[in-house]
């Protein structure tokens, strides 16, 4: 509030972080408003003619001309009273794959499922004793990475969004299934085409996965996903986790026996070996594939779900990899190609797991014997 000659007039003081547009009527920078002001009055206002982009309005103008306010909440009650609390907050970074993670929105259920999944913990309820609901209060914000600067290429910001449901005790990642038969807990109100999304919720305490996506599916970006809550909350990606769990044959024993030979023969040799694995179990773990002495393409697809479902766990970062590495452009990988990857994945870490001699998940090689390594992997 400003005394204006024989009257006050409400002032809003706002400023362009960009620093290069201001506004330019009454009570702009340099309007003769402020010259009419005592000087006095200019000193308790701050006011200043120097700032880039820092610049004054009328109230009423300030309504004329903006139609949308966002309040950001530095803390978890900035707008309840004067304590100084903090947020805990977890981050996670993420991206979306075309062919492998880009699954669009829910309306799109066949893909939906695909996207990252993020587990989210909330451990403790609110300290609010005059609210009887047992609840934890949590802010999801979910922004798009690099769309703005790649916008002199033709990049533009995609319609983002993301949904919140209960996990009900699965750690695994959720199918397609789960989605068909399940209602979200929470969602952010609707898919926008902004820089970032967020929105403010309150659920019981328990297990939650977010769901970050773009509306359509296919669209390829990197995103920011990030959990603020007044209590302690977990926010991590669900199977981030690599393992294989390879099984020890009379022919992998032979091959333990004998230390690893970086040469093209034994490499080659190694391959075959473990092609030939693969198939021993299939025709091992399926009798009646035996009768007949055939398999068509759904039971072969299905004898390697099984197969693979027990050794394999690969994060969505590796999936990426692959997805890059082995799928045509139209995202599919052929069968030569599917094995291939499969003898390789396999190889890779039996190779890890010959140099991890204490088990604990990593390895010391030399530059010798990663040049070995990796030239005839």
């Amino acid at each position: 509030m400003a005394d204006y000659k024989t009257t006050k007039v409400r002032l809003v003081r706002l400023r362009n972080p960009w620093g290069k547009v201001e506004w330019c009527g009454p009570w702009s920078n340099s309007s003769k408003e402020w010259a009419s002001l005592p000087k006095s009055e200019r000193e308790r206002l701050r006011h200043r003619n120097t700032e880039k982009g820092d610049f004054w309005m009328s109230f009423e103008d300030f309504k004329r001309n903006f139609t949308k306010v966002e309040i950001c909440n530095l803390t978890p009650d900035t707008l309840e009273n004067d304590k100084i609390r903090k947020w805990t907050v977890s981050v996670n970074e993420g991206r979306w794959v075309r062919g492998c993670s880009a699954g669009g929105c829910r309306n799109y259920p066949d893909t939906f499922w695909t996207n990252p999944q993020y587990r989210l913990c909330l451990l403790e309820e609110d300290d609010d004793p005059e609210d009887e609901e047992v609840a934890s209060s949590f802010v999801v914000a979910l922004m798009q990475k690099n769309r703005r600067k790649e916008r002199k290429m033709g990049a533009q910001l995609f319609t983002i969004g993301f949904a919140i449901y209960e996990m009900q005790g699965k750690e695994q990642h959720l199918s397609k299934d789960f989605f068909l038969y399940n209602a979200s807990k929470a969602k952010c109100k609707t898919f926008v085409n902004l820089r970032e999304v967020s929105q403010r919720f309150r659920l019981s305490p328990g297990e939650y996965v977010i769901i970050p996506s773009t509306f359509e599916p296919h669209r390829e970006g990197e995103f920011l996903l990030r959990v603020f809550s007044e209590k302690r909350n977990i926010s991590e990606e669900i199977e981030n986790k690599i393992e294989a769990d390879l099984p020890v044959t009379e022919k992998t024993k032979k091959k333990k026996e004998k230390p690893i030979v970086f040469v093209s023969d034994r490499a080659k040799a190694n391959k075959e070996i473990e092609l030939e694995d693969y198939e021993e179990q299939i025709s091992n773990g399926e009798k009646d594939i035996q009768k007949d002495m055939e398999i068509s393409a759904n039971e072969l697809m299905n004898v390697f779900n099984r197969m693979l479902s027990k050794r394999f766990h690969l994060n969505n970062e590796l999936y990426h990899i692959i997805t890059m590495r082995y799928a045509d452009g139209k995202m599919n990988i052929d069968f030569d190609s599917f094995i291939c990857c499969l003898v390789r994945l396999e190889g890779m870490f039996r190779a890890f797991s010959a140099f991890d001699k204490d088990g604990d998940g990593i390895i010391k090689l030399s530059v010798l014997e990663w040049l070995q390594l990796t030239m005839y992997s």
